[in-house]
């Protein structure tokens, strides 16, 4: 009887006390996250001739909106949402105003499309629905129609995707 009470007690230890050991897990590093995200922008204006630009609008205007801890499997990851606030209201090509990544907890790498294997589902993005969730203006008609007048476009890209600024800037034209 007495090995079995040793039994339970260890049973308790291992799945009861010992996770609270191993501790949370490590908080997102804000700063180096806004310092990368900050030195790849310059990176990108400055390859597309935009020095005066970068030196600009980045220095103290990447923010970290909100972020949220999201487990898969084994890992701890974040998504985060940062917005680009300009100085002067406006807002400049080939430079998105808001954008969602996932990195990890330091801040200084970013994750593309975490997938199940199993299913080929998309496994990280999909549990963090308060930042990946889509806001449209009030102001935007609800009912899509096709006709003559002016229509607005909403334009989904990655700020760090070669095409996707190609695309950007074919739409501006």
């Amino acid at each position: 009887m007495r090995n079995v009470f040793c039994v339970w007690a260890l049973c308790a230890m291992l799945f009861c006390v010992a996770p609270g050991l191993a501790g949370a897990a490590p908080q997102l590093n804000e700063e180096a996250l806004r310092s990368v995200v900050i030195s790849r922008l310059g990176r990108v204006l400055t390859e597309n001739g935009q020095d005066a630009v970068a030196r600009k609008l980045l220095s103290d205007n990447v923010r970290i909106d909100k972020y949220q801890p999201v487990r898969v499997g084994v890992v701890d990851l974040y998504a985060v949402q940062l917005s680009l606030h300009h100085p002067d209201g406006s807002s400049q090509p080939n430079l998105p105003d808001r954008m969602t990544l996932l990195t990890d907890a330091s801040g200084t790498i970013q994750f593309g499309m975490v997938a199940d294997l199993a299913t080929g589902q998309e496994a990280a993005l999909s549990q963090a629905t308060e930042i990946t969730r889509l806001r449209l203006p009030d102001a935007l008609p609800k009912q899509l129609a096709t006709g003559t007048g002016s229509h607005d476009v909403i334009f989904v890209s990655d700020p760090f995707c070669p095409f996707c600024r190609q695309a950007a800037s074919y739409l501006l034209e």
